[in-house]
């Protein structure tokens, strides 16, 4: 059309119409870039982890081939006479140290981004962090308890390297009498790397956070809090979390045929958790605990003991002999 003074122009039509093209290309263009931006997260996410496994093997090497122990008490830390540094040399606060994160980040050269990095935060100077500014700034000092005890990845500590805490005068892991049916003892604890029996299936480090309890979850926020370690389906003999699919080792109440239901038992304390619905993204909780979860794509990211990385949904990471390296069944329980 022409405007009043002879010039060319649009109708009000022909303009609704260009930005109805333009919305559409948008819409279009917005799922892709999206989906883009989280494969690239993911990938980054990945990338971490097994730089992440590199160094745990790299402690294992420097330390007569035993694992990096997965919680030291700072009163087990006083009985061994061990301390641990910052990247300046100045000696870190035993409580810092008790969770895996300090301990190895050494053999990451100190990248912290490389544990935290999910978080979406300004850059932070690693050389802030030293004894001085720990004791005496309060934000240096939650950074670094926040690096500590929230890493984008949990260690799977109570199986592997063992949760040191005294017990009396003596430093023991969690686990260490382990007792299966008949008062039989087993070694649920691998405490060194040439004793794992199965690398390519042992999880080492898995994408983890801390849930409350009675909770349904399929999808969680990219920076969730993490946590330092992560736990199987059954800690002990004590039910942590379930995923509505599975039937690992045949185990009764989470095969197809069970239905959806709590069991109270005076004997076992929280309740068990049996699902019929084939839904393998499905995490439910009835109990606080650290479980696998997924960021960016719902998807839980995994390192093995052989150095292999996967991301697998809680559906597939119900089988304890991912777990337990001694476990002889997917449904393993100990007391």
């Amino acid at each position: 059309m022409k405007t009043h003074d002879g010039r060319e122009g649009f109708t009000i039509i022909e303009l609704l119409v260009v930005i109805g093209i333009l919305a559409l290309l948008v819409g279009l263009l917005l799922p892709a870039l999206s989906g883009a931006q989280k494969k690239s997260l993911k990938n980054s996410e990945m990338n971490s982890l097994r730089q992440i496994g590199l160094g745990w093997n790299l402690y294992a090497n420097s330390s007569q081939d035993k694992l990096l122990p997965g919680y030291l008490q700072d009163l087990v830390q006083a009985d061994w006479r061990v301390s641990y540094d910052f990247m300046d040399g100045s000696t870190m606060p035993a409580a810092l140290a008790q969770a895996w994160t300090w301990r190895l980040l050494p053999y990451l050269d100190y990248n912290h981004k490389m544990v935290h990095g999910y978080r979406d935060e300004p850059d932070f100077n690693p050389t802030l962090l030293n004894r001085d500014n720990v004791i005496n700034m309060p934000e240096i000092a939650d950074e670094a308890l926040a690096i500590a005890e929230q890493p984008a990845f949990g260690y799977n500590a109570y199986y592997c390297g063992g949760w040191w805490e005294m017990e009396g005068d003596v430093p023991r892991y969690r686990f260490y009498d382990a007792t299966v049916a008949d008062d039989k003892y087993v070694n649920v604890v691998v405490r060194s790397v040439s004793t794992i029996r199965r690398s390519s299936d042992l999880i080492i480090f898995c994408s983890s956070a801390r849930l409350p309890g009675d909770g349904i979850y399929r999808k969680f926020p990219n920076d969730i809090p993490g946590s330092h370690v992560v736990v199987p389906p059954y800690l002990g003999d004590v039910q942590q979390w379930a995923s509505s699919w599975g039937n690992p080792g045949g185990a009764e109440g989470f095969g197809p045929s069970a239905d959806v239901a709590q069991h109270q038992s005076p004997d076992t304390g929280p309740p068990t958790l049996t699902w019929g619905e084939l839904d393998p993204n499905t995490l439910r909780t009835k109990i606080e605990t650290t479980p696998p979860i997924g960021r960016y794509n719902a998807l839980a990211a995994t390192l093995y003991a052989d150095g292999h990385t996967d991301t697998n949904k809680p559906g597939a990471l119900m089988d304890m002999r991912k777990w337990i390296d001694s476990a002889p069944s997917g449904f393993f329980r100990h007391r």
